[in-house]
């Protein structure tokens, strides 16, 4: 969009209905414009390799991924998702285990203190005189607990249930801390959405073609810089959604990945999002 401003600023240098200096500051908007693009594709290059590698293809080659940013995002309700979250976690299922092994290891501790009785029965031939004969032995043997009853090992067993115990709450707290961090940014980003389309971005879209035509029609009243600030501010808009629609799917793989699914699309029920505009119809000097 900056490029073929700044070609139609050229020709009207040329054609004499501009001075030689007033492109000048478009071609560093322009430069500008041109560095932002080349970070993005080298951060496109960077994204796709650190994407082949989570699946397990580091020299996957690169091509189109299907959907778009400003596709539908689904609607999450924070109970709901709380729910869902409380339910599946392996982190709490972690914590609840360990309360369970914990509980066995008192049972444990506690039948400690009941006598083992080893019993041992030995049938045997004598042959150390004439003419022999059959022995038979019983054993009998174990420790009797008068004194020690393994009372450190019980109590000690019963501290670790106490405090397994708090660890599930401690865990779900964290995990509810967590959820309502990338949930508040996901409502956020996506009231932000959309009521972006509804104001900024299609008033600007339409300020900047009233500029414009303004400018083809009255030329006396409307410089061509103008139509150039116009021009940019649709720019910085449409940057501004960009990064909205961005932070709103940050935050929504934040929350799929507490939730632990594997295709965001099941969180909810589509809610449609505005579609970012082809700058290509957007009508430019």
């Amino acid at each position: 969009l900056t490029h073929r401003a700044y070609n139609a600023q050229i020709q009207l240098v040329t054609a004499g209905e501009a001075a030689p200096y007033e492109p000048l500051q478009l071609r560093v908007i322009l430069t500008q414009a041109r560095a932002s693009v080349v970070k993005a594709q080298q951060e496109s290059i960077a994204a796709w390799r650190r994407l082949a590698v989570a699946v397990g293809c580091p020299n996957l080659p690169a091509s189109a991924i299907d959907g778009r940013i400003d596709c539908s995002v689904p609607a999450i309700g924070f109970d709901e998702a709380l729910a869902r979250m409380t339910a599946v976690h392996t982190d709490l299922e972690i914590a609840e285990n360990a309360v369970r092994k914990q509980q066995t290891l008192v049972e444990l501790a506690d039948r400690q203190v009941i006598p083992d009785v080893n019993v041992g029965f030995v049938l045997q031939r004598d042959y150390t005189f004439e003419p022999g004969t059959t022995t038979y032995n019983l054993t009998l043997g174990g420790d009797l607990p008068v004194l020690n009853r393994n009372q450190g090992n019980r109590i000690a067993t019963r501290a670790e249930v106490v405090r397994a115990s708090q660890q599930v709450q401690h865990t779900r707290n964290a995990l509810t801390a967590e959820l309502a961090t990338a949930f508040g940014n996901y409502e956020a980003n996506r009231q932000l959405a959309e009521s972006f389309q509804a104001d900024a971005l299609r008033d600007q879209v339409r300020a900047y073609r009233g500029v414009y035509q303004r400018y083809l029609t009255d030329p006396s009243s409307v410089s061509f810089n103008d139509v150039i600030v116009a021009q940019q501010t649709v720019a910085q808009v449409l940057n501004q959604y960009l990064d909205i629609l961005q932070s709103q799917w940050q935050s929504l793989v934040d929350i799929g990945e507490l939730l632990q699914v594997d295709d965001l699309m099941e969180l909810g029920p589509l809610s449609v999002v505005a579609t970012v505009p082809d700058l290509g119809e957007i009508q430019t000097p």
